[in-house]
Formats: C-alpha cells, structure tokens, sequence
C-alpha cells in the first residue's frame, strides 16, 4: 500500500464541512488498467491520475463511465470497482482508499 496525502475541498464528508481546506491522508493501490480485472482493494473512494489522460472505468453502483481530459495530479472522488485498459490513456493512476 501506497500513503498518498492530498489536500481536498470539502465534499462528501472529506473535509471538514465548513469549506476550510483539511488535509487528507489515504492508502492507495498502483493501479494496471485491466478489461477483465477488478481492483484488488475492492470499490475505491478515489482515484488520482499522476499523468493527463482519460480513464474508464467500472462505477460501483454498476455501469461505466469514461472520464475523459484529466490533468496531471489530478485527484477524482469516485467509488469505482475496475479500471479498465480499453479507453484509458492516463498514466500513473493510484487507486484511493481510507
């Protein structure tokens, strides 16, 4: 497990609720985009992409979405289960969870 600590706006109970900036800090999981693979850390409470690119992905509550012209460092709070190699172009990309 990675340690990944990212400062975050509050939202969806990651901050602190008065729209103050609070650090976070979270385990993460290198991720290899696989078709036929989900995540081994099971649904994840974010994603965060090191390099630009799009990414596409399995959503827990079922279907997917691609989410397309990420930037670099990017961090996504997202509940995703898979992350598929089809459609993803984005590099480094480290599965969040608490």
């Amino acid at each position: 497990m990675l340690k990944v600590s990212r400062t975050l706006l509050s939202q969806r109970g990651l901050g602190s609720g008065n729209g103050f900036i609070q650090p976070q800090e979270y385990s993460g999981l290198a991720v290899t985009p696989a078709d036929g693979t989900d995540l081994p850390g099971g649904a994840t409470i974010g994603l965060l992409a090191t390099g630009a690119g799009n990414i596409n992905v399995n959503l827990e509550g079922g279907g997917t979405a691609v989410l397309t012209g990420l930037s670099a460092g990017q961090v996504l709070d997202i509940a995703v289960t898979r992350v598929l190699a089809t459609s993803t172009t984005a590099t480094g990309i480290v599965a969040l969870y608490r």
